[in-house]
């Protein structure tokens, strides 16, 4: 693509996150699932590096038993569910190209409902189909529901809720400011083709969008004098000149 490919482009973006703005369900989703491998990684990471933090997202155990909150283990839960929800919001973001922060918050709304849906598979049909709770995943709708449930465990898991959603806002203002900058770019770009550098002055794109200008007017003027030239030509008769017959205006 050259310079002057997309001269007389839309540059109002307002005008565009208006058409093409607010909610994103696929970037959002996707930035869900970006997050969710993150936390995968971060706490197979932490797991088998640092086993003596006692690295737990949830304060209920696979088979389902209450157990106590290290203080250790919840910090590094807390910055693995930040740092992997700010990465899933900063996709989100990104892909969505506008609202960065609605669709990163969108990103942290959609595990919170996977959370709740496989709790209730667990609640309703049977623990084994808790997929989260097998696994270690983020539990805690199940924590708080349960019979042993501690205040501990309830501050802790409304903690982890509110990084969730923190880091995705955040993840999605820092994907979000990225597009801005390219919509910038392109904004300036765009006028300065047009012969406005910002300071009312021509730039050098400006310059090269006249110069263009002047060669077509140029060449309309020369073809119109050739048609008026080829007109005067066949209205003559063979051989002979307009100078020598003139043509009598008042018909044959």
């Amino acid at each position: 693509m050259t310079s002057y490919d997309i001269r007389g482009a839309e540059t109002d973006t307002t005008s565009i996150r208006e058409r093409f703005g607010g909610i994103d369900t696929p970037a959002a989703l996707s930035g869900m699932l970006a997050a969710l491998g993150t936390i995968v990684f971060l706490g197979s990471l932490i797991t088998a590096g640092a086993g003596s933090l006692d690295y737990q997202l949830n304060a209920i155990d696979i088979e389902g038993n209450m157990q106590e909150v290290a203080i250790g283990g919840a910090i590094a839960s807390l910055l693995v569910v930040f740092v992997a929800f700010f990465i899933g919001g900063w996709a989100a973001g990104r892909i969505a190209r506008f609202n960065g922060v609605m669709n990163g918050i969108g990103a942290a709304l959609w595990m919170l409902l996977l959370i709740a849906v496989f709790a209730a598979l667990g609640a309703f049909v049977g623990a084994e189909y808790n997929a989260f709770q097998q696994t270690g995943l983020p539990d805690w709708f199940s924590q708080f529901s349960s019979d042993e449930a501690t205040t501990g465990a309830i501050v802790a898991g409304i903690i982890l809720i509110l990084a969730m959603f923190g880091g995705a806002a955040f993840g999605g203002s820092v994907g979000d400011s990225y597009n801005r900058r390219v919509d910038a770019a392109l904004t300036d770009n765009s006028t300065r083709r047009r012969g406005d550098n910002g300071r009312g002055e021509p730039g050098d794109d400006g310059d090269r969008y006249e110069d263009d200008r002047d060669r077509y007017r140029e060449g309309t003027e020369t073809r119109k004098a050739t048609d008026v030239r080829t007109t005067e030509t066949e209205t003559n008769e063979p051989g002979q000149s307009a100078e020598t017959h003139p043509r009598d205006p008042k018909g044959p």
